[in-house]
């Protein structure tokens, strides 16, 4: 789409991904475990993340830093608890037999004025505004966001789940994940920076070309969009 905001530094093509899985996976896969590209998985523990039960569309964690630093977001999604889509266990089935398969490509395709002004926080906001707190928010190990670090907000927030400081949560990290624009593959003084670097133009480029052939067999009518 033409007029949702693209940003080839940050919020690339690639971001809107996981709006398209309903569409994309096998009719057979009921649930699925998604990863942005800037995250690690530091424990053994990601099997409990993908079996954890729950009856909304999502497993997922909040992200405080929107909801300290952009409370337009909210506004605009029209939720009071906001959660980060970068890692996430979505429930296909039921995202599929309530129709929100169809509202992730409608947004998409025919946004509103309101999610195609710049602010937005592409897909993210679509997946919260579409899925109104119906989620289970889980425990912040599983989303180590570092672009909080140093936030006293963020400690007050962890020692809800028992971390008595940032330090506490890192070392629990289940994922880590590199949120916000200062990115591994970018900086050579990050740890294993060229295989970030490697894993990176992978992803954005054989990925996001195999995501769009598989749409364009499934949905001809949407090659309009793709020139």
């Amino acid at each position: 789409s033409k007029l949702i905001p693209v940003s080839q530094k940050v919020l690339t093509k690639m971001a809107y991904g996981r709006l398209f899985m309903p569409q994309i996976l096998p009719a057979d896969v009921s649930r699925c475990l998604y990863l942005d590209s800037d995250t690690i998985v530091c424990k053994d523990k990601i099997q409990d993340f993908y079996d954890t039960q729950f009856d909304g569309y999502a497993a997922c964690c909040r992200d405080r830093s929107i909801e300290l630093f952009a409370p337009q977001e909210l506004a605009r999604t029209q939720v009071s608890k906001y959660f980060n889509s970068g890692v996430m266990v979505m429930d296909i089935d039921k995202i599929c037999k309530d129709g929100l398969d169809k509202t992730f490509l409608d947004l998409f395709f025919d946004p509103p004025e309101w999610l195609a002004k710049d602010g937005c926080y592409c897909d993210q906001t679509i997946l919260n505004y579409a899925f109104k707190e119906q989620v289970k928010f889980m425990d912040p190990c599983y989303n180590v966001q570092s672009i909080m670090f140093g936030y006293p907000q963020y400690t007050d927030y962890i020692k809800e789940f028992g971390y008595d400081s940032q330090e506490s949560l890192v070392k629990q990290a289940v994922i880590s994940h590199a949120q916000g624009s200062a990115k591994p593959w970018n900086f050579e003084q990050f740890l294993h920076w060229q295989q970030w670097q490697l894993g990176y133009r992978i992803w954005q480029f054989d990925v996001w070309n195999f995501t769009r052939k598989s749409l364009l067999q499934a949905y001809p009518y949407l090659k309009r969009y793709y020139t």
